[in-house]
């Protein structure tokens, strides 16, 4: 063991100091198609010997004894039900140093890895093709995050959208990744703090998506509205309106019709709480419409129900049963029977009993 290498190792000023030291010594101590295969092992969260075949086809023939050397490694470790993986410790050092002095190769391996986690709709797989994706080829990754995010988001999948931005976020945080991948990975970590009531962190999110959606109107739309929905929620009123609007606004510059009708929603309601039911009335039939136009019947009914509660507020009982009735046959149209009877059918009622 040389004086230099011990040297190094006791002037080492953090664990991750000492790991790149001892890590490094190793790998140069490896042959070369074993060296190469443990940066390429590096790059996935997981891998297997199919897995390394796609990221060094030069060494595709021999993948079988490389797999079973790797494993031999003592920064290997099981990975259960999927192969094995880098220690975290190690991974995390060996990615720094390809993305500080490889960066080229990183992008490389990042693209294969992408286009192999891609073939298939298994949600690990999906989430990991992303991770790669908005490495190798920023533009395209963060349009497949987008729709993917978006697409869970909607379907109530909100433990594989958490898992999609975390895994996006370890990007944001170890490889200072900027842009929209940035502000996407935020918006999404802002939906998830929200959804537990975790409001604080829930703006501190949404500020930073705001501050990284550079040319993008739609994502800053999504966000204001957001940052909207948790001032709501905290009584800041006049802050929540000035969101919304703002929101309602970019929405309606991209043709985004559905968030231009959630933004009418939010509005409505905000103006139904204030007292002010003719405004309410108006931003929700706009709502209204525009679910119509885009042949949403769960949103429909959300808004059908709301320009009950108008009527119940200015005491126009039939009117108002009138329309909860709609939105009951609306969600019993789409299998949400449950939903109706847990939320509209106690609204029947007791304007039932004020009609006397």
């Amino acid at each position: 063991m040389s004086m230099d290498y011990l040297t190094r190792l006791a002037a080492a000023q953090s664990a991750q100091e000492r790991t790149w030291i001892i890590t490094e010594s190793l790998l140069n101590s490896l042959p070369d198609d074993l060296r190469s295969m443990v940066w390429a092992a590096a790059i996935p969260h997981w891998f297997d010997e199919k897995i390394l075949a796609a990221l060094r086809p030069e060494f595709a023939q021999q993948s079988a004894r490389l797999y079973a050397d790797l494993q031999t490694l003592p920064f290997v470790e099981v990975f259960q039900g999927r192969g094995h993986n880098i220690h975290e410790l190690t991974r995390k050092v060996m990615l720094e140093h390809l993305w500080n002095e490889k960066r080229d190769e990183y992008r490389v391996l990042s693209q294969r890895a992408a286009d192999y986690f891609g073939q298939d709709e298994i949600t690990e797989n999906r989430i990991e093709s992303i991770y790669h994706r908005v490495i190798a080829n920023p533009e395209q990754g963060a349009k497949e995050f987008w729709e993917q995010g978006a697409a869970w988001n909607d379907s109530f999948n909100y433990a594989e959208l958490n898992s999609l931005s975390e895994s996006v976020l370890e990007h944001v945080r170890e490889r200072e990744l900027e842009g929209r991948t940035k502000g996407l990975a935020y918006f999404f970590r802002g939906l998830e703090e929200n959804r537990i009531y975790h409001q604080a962190e829930a703006l501190s999110a949404f500020q930073q998506a705001l501050e990284n959606t550079e040319a993008d109107k739609q994502l800053r739309a999504n966000a204001l509205k957001a940052t909207g929905d948790v001032l709501q929620f905290l009584d800041k009123r006049d802050e929540a309106l000035a969101r919304y609007d703002e929101a309602l606004q970019l929405f309606r510059a991209v043709g985004d019709r559905l968030g231009e009708a959630n933004s009418q929603l939010a509005l409505g309601d905000m103006e139904r709480t204030a007292g002010r039911t003719n405004k309410a009335r108006t931003s929700l039939q706009s709502a209204l419409k525009l679910y119509q136009l885009i042949g949403d019947n769960y949103s429909q009914a959300r808004a059908l129900y709301r320009i009950g509660d108008c009527a119940a507020d200015e005491k126009n009982w039939n009117e108002a049963l009138e329309f909860y009735r709609q939105a009951v046959v609306l969600w019993q149209s789409i299998g949400q029977t449950d939903l109706a009877k847990q939320i509209i059918e106690p609204k029947i009622a007791q304007v039932e009993k004020e009609r006397g």
